[in-house]
Formats: C-alpha cells, sequence, structure tokens
C-alpha cells in the first residue's frame, strides 16, 4: 500500500512553466484536492510538508509572480493574512468591492447603494426590478 506521500507525489508535475510544480490530480476552481487524512487544499499539503504547520489565522496563497493556483511549489507559495490574500488584485473580494458601478451601469454611490447579506445592491434595478414586476403583476391581474 502506497503512503500518503507516495499518492501525492504522483499527482505532481515539477516541470510546469515558470518552475510551477502542477497539480495533475483533481481540481476545483483551478485549485487541486487530495485525501490524505481528509480532503486537503494541495498548496496547503506542500507548505506543510516543507515548512510544518500554517501559523494559526493565516492563509497560503502564490507569491506575485506565480497566479497559478495549482502550482504546488514551495517557493512560489506564501503564508498571508486572509486581509491580504483578499486584497491580492486577481482575488474575487478585490475585483468586487472595487466596481465602482453596477452591471447596468449604475454608479454605486452612497445614496445609490444598499448592503443586504453583505453585498452591495444597486437601488436604482432594485426600482426598476420592482417596478417591471408590479406591471407585470397589474396585467395578469387584468385578465
Amino acid at each position: 500500500m502506497k503512503s500518503i506521500k507516495q499518492r501525492f507525489w504522483e499527482k505532481v508535475d515539477k516541470n510546469g512553466p515558470n518552475g510551477c510544480w502542477i497539480w495533475i490530480g483533481t481540481k476545483s476552481g483551478g485549485y487541486g484536492y487530495f485525501r490524505s487524512t481528509k480532503m486537503t487544499l494541495v498548496h496547503r499539503y506542500s507548505w506543510e510538508l516543507h515548512n510544518g504547520p500554517i501559523p494559526i489565522g493565516l492563509v497560503i496563497g502564490h507569491k506575485e509572480f506565480c497566479r497559478n493556483k495549482g502550482c504546488i511549489n514551495p517557493d512560489h507559495l506564501i503564508c498571508y493574512t486572509p486581509q491580504e490574500n483578499n486584497s491580492e488584485s486577481d482575488g474575487i473580494y478585490f475585483i468586487r468591492r472595487n466596481k465602482t458601478h453596477c452591471p447596468l451601469g449604475h454608479e454605486y454611490s452612497e445614496a445609490n447603494t444598499k448592503f443586504y447579506r453583505n453585498k452591495r445592491h444597486c437601488r436604482t434595478c432594485i426600482k426598476m426590478h420592482n417596478d417591471f414586476y408590479n406591471k407585470i403583476k397589474k396585467i395578469i391581474k387584468m385578465e
């Protein structure tokens, strides 16, 4: 029977571009997953193999020069605080937070922005949706 480390290394290609070690096993959203004693993100597993336990309160991310979510090269990984990780320019939180207009082009101003369940919503779009919904209701009632 193969050890956990043997099974792990069988799914790694160390010949990736830019010195990346590419995970060729199971992936979701670009990140590799691996079952050691539990389902684990492979970049975290790689970090722990080479550097020991991840400090409490920190997350593992990729350094600025390596944005390959499938890379597990420990030289390309870094410990971040969650806030630092979320402020990275390609992170979804950074992208959403820095949008100045809704998908229909209305500005996210203080007067035009409603926060609901920790998400920003455009008041103009909400009003347009409600107006449309109410018109449809009137049409259905008239029939």
